[in-house]
């Protein structure tokens, strides 16, 4: 069975968006990949940046499949122990979490994903949409949302996933942000950003 993407979007406190970025850098982003079922992980943050307090982080875990539950349960149980150091820069309120199942294959193939250096993560959007963005150089996948045991249902029934290496980041969001709500995509509740790679692990 194919493994599962766990996309983490999250925020620093207005003004330690940095120290919150180096903290999951240098010492998170390891701590969450060293728990059992969770296989690699990716750091990206936002590029173009949002506003102060927004959620400028993306972490993008592939996870064993059905591993959800028990790794939340790790975390809350690791959380406020030694070998679980916090940071006082996160910003609690803009946290997202989402489990995705993979529908379907990349446009083209996944090999695209080594080689780009940026992330496109639409919450809240249908195959259907995404096939408006099908000449935009990358890899698409779209992903069921699934409830998490433990966790409140996530607000999205969707997410779609693209690897991409654009030269103006700001007007290659612009143009699916454009693209997106010509379809209907721009809604309060839904989200579109584009993230910069900057930090990946693998379990060794």
């Amino acid at each position: 069975m194919e493994s599962q993407r766990l996309v983490i979007l999250s925020g620093g406190l207005p003004g330690r968006e940095n120290d919150y970025v180096a903290w999951y850098r240098d010492q998170h982003l390891g701590d969450i990949v060293a728990i059992d079922g969770v296989l690699a992980g990716q750091l990206c943050t936002a590029d173009p940046p949002v506003a102060a307090g927004g959620r400028h982080v993306a972490a993008v875990y592939d996870i064993a499949p059905d591993a959800a539950g028990p790794i939340f349960a790790e975390i809350a149980r690791r959380r406020g122990t030694p070998a679980f150091p916090q940071t006082d820069a996160f910003n609690p309120p803009v946290t997202v979490f989402s489990v995705a199942r993979a529908r379907g294959p990349w446009k083209p193939a996944s090999s695209v994903e080594a080689q780009s250096t940026h992330r496109l993560i639409a919450l809240g959007v249908e195959a259907e949409t995404m096939d408006l963005l099908g000449d935009t150089p990358g890899g698409w996948r779209a992903y069921s949302v699934e409830s998490v045991p433990g966790r409140p249902p996530s607000p999205w029934s969707s997410l779609s996933y693209a690897a991409v290496s654009p030269s103006d980041p700001a007007a290659f969001l612009a143009q699916a942000c454009t693209r997106c709500g010509a379809s209907g995509f721009a809604r309060e509740e839904d989200f579109l950003g584009l993230f910069r790679q900057i930090a990946q692990k693998s379990r060794s």
